[in-house]
């Protein structure tokens, strides 16, 4: 589960790179951002690979809508990625190409008709990716609008031949930004509770209330001086309480 969700967030900080890229001026580099979301939408595909094969009890057990939220964002970005592939093979004159890039993202964007089919899941009227439906429309009408005119240019200027898919050699390699560094949990000096370090707090003057036995958690945290000076949490105060209730 731990490595799936690694991917997922890996996948979450690479797209808020592509965002940060996009909101600067000027024009971005297209095959560069192409390939960026090839790589989240591969990570995302990890993501869901992973919890099926290694833990799909946990799977079963998450928001159904999650899950087609993950499925919605696999496709998008791979239907971005296609259509940045196909600004990138524009602006180097390769129009043919391009237009079966743009096509193919077009294609890509489009709801699928079954569970297993090409494009993106069904969205439920009331479901959480409701809101989503603007941009979507906005995006779908943006490209449709660019393939018709660059089906003009080309049929009237360029007369480059349009394959019908892309090819391979043209095709973008998904990259990514950072690699997951293993996080370690800093070596720290136990706490703690025995009689030997009731000896060094009697010794600081510090004090005992457990009749001679091992302290309480209340008195070696009272004693140790790593601890002086820092606020009180709840858990200590509700100790605290707890004791003198059952003083009483």
């Amino acid at each position: 589960v731990c490595v799936a969700f690694a991917m997922l967030y890996t996948a979450m900080a690479q797209q808020m790179a592509v965002a940060t890229v996009l909101v600067k001026p000027g024009v971005p580099n297209y095959a560069l951002v192409g390939k960026l979301c090839a790589g989240v939408a591969e990570d995302l595909d990890g993501f869901v690979g992973v919890l099926r094969s290694k833990s799909p009890v946990h799977m079963s057990r998450m928001d159904p809508s999650f899950l087609t939220l993950i499925t919605f964002s696999i496709n998008v970005q791979r239907a971005i990625s296609l259509y940045f592939l196909a600004r990138s093979l524009w602006t180097a004159c390769e129009y043919g190409v391009a237009i079966a890039a743009l096509s193919e993202a077009t294609v890509a964007m489009r709801t699928r008709s079954s569970p297993t089919g090409r494009g993106l899941p069904e969205i439920e009227p009331s479901g959480p990716l409701q809101s989503l439906v603007g941009e979507m429309n906005g995006f779908r009408m943006h490209m449709g609008a660019l393939l018709n005119s660059w089906e003009k240019d080309n049929s009237l200027v360029y007369f480059d031949k349009v394959p019908p898919s892309v090819p391979a050699n043209k095709a973008l390699k998904a990259i990514k930004l950072n690699k997951m560094e293993e996080y370690t949990l800093e070596m720290r000096d136990p706490l703690t509770l025995g009689p030997k370090d009731t000896t060094a707090g009697a010794g600081q003057g510090g004090t005992n209330t457990n009749n001679g036995g091992p302290p309480s958690y209340d008195d070696a945290a009272a004693n140790d001086p790593r601890l002086a000076g820092r606020p009180r949490s709840d858990s200590d105060l509700a100790r605290e309480l707890q004791a003198k209730l059952n003083a009483s």
